[in-house]
Order: C-alpha cells, then structure tokens, then sequence
C-alpha cells in the first residue's frame, strides 16, 4: 500500500469540501487514489475534530472539538459576513449560529456555578 505524503492528502482532500463540492468517486479517479483511502482520510480528519464533507452533515453530530473550532473560527466573523465564511466551509449558517447560542448559554451556566463556588468559599 502506497504511503502519501501529508502535503499531498492536504491537496487532494481539499478537493471534496466547497466551493467545488466534488465527490470521492471523481477524486479518487483523477488522483488514482482508492475510495476507500480517501474515506479513510476523512475520517482521520472527523477523528481529529475537523470539518469535512460526508455522512456527518448536522451540527448536532460534530465532535466538541470541531464546533468549538467553529465557535473560535466564527467569534471575529461579522454577521454580514458570516454567510459567506459558510458558504466556503460548507456550513449551514443556522447550525453555526446555533453552535453559538449553545456555547454562550453553556458560559454563562460555568460562570454561575463558579459564582456559587465562590460564594460558599466566601462563607
């Protein structure tokens, strides 16, 4: 079995997510590259908390690591702007907006139960 270079896997699985949206099976026979490798590559990359194209397509089955990512990534993004930032992701605004709100709601929970700690050190 052939080994790839990184540099290499980079380039051809930044084939699959938009803006060209191309799928596995023409990947795989433009590159000569097996299906099956590139879907193992994308899963390594779904393994390590990455956003990329496949049967992973809702926000709800990201792992913490990617919609923290995401939260990260977007926390600068203008709201005008957003769209666009997802539209080169192959993102659903509402599913990051939706990781947002999740996010800030879980803040505030921490920060109330640090608050409390705090208060009973205090009595």
């Amino acid at each position: 079995m052939p080994r790839y270079p990184e540099e290499r896997k980079v380039a051809v699985l930044s084939k699959l997510p938009p803006p060209t949206n191309r799928t596995v099976v023409s990947v795989s026979s433009e590159e000569g590259i097996s299906e099956g490798t590139l879907y193992n590559w994308l899963e390594l990359c779904r393994n390590r908390g990455m956003l990329v194209p496949g049967h992973r397509r809702t926000g709800d089955d990201w792992s913490p690591d990617a919609k923290l990512a995401v939260v990260i990534e977007t926390a600068p993004v203008s709201e005008i702007e957003l769209p666009t930032y997802c539209r080169e992701k192959g993102l659903h605004v509402e599913r990051v907006q939706k990781q947002h709100k999740h996010s800030q709601e879980r803040i505030k929970q921490l920060l109330a139960l640090h608050g409390s700690d705090q208060d009973n050190e205090n009595s």
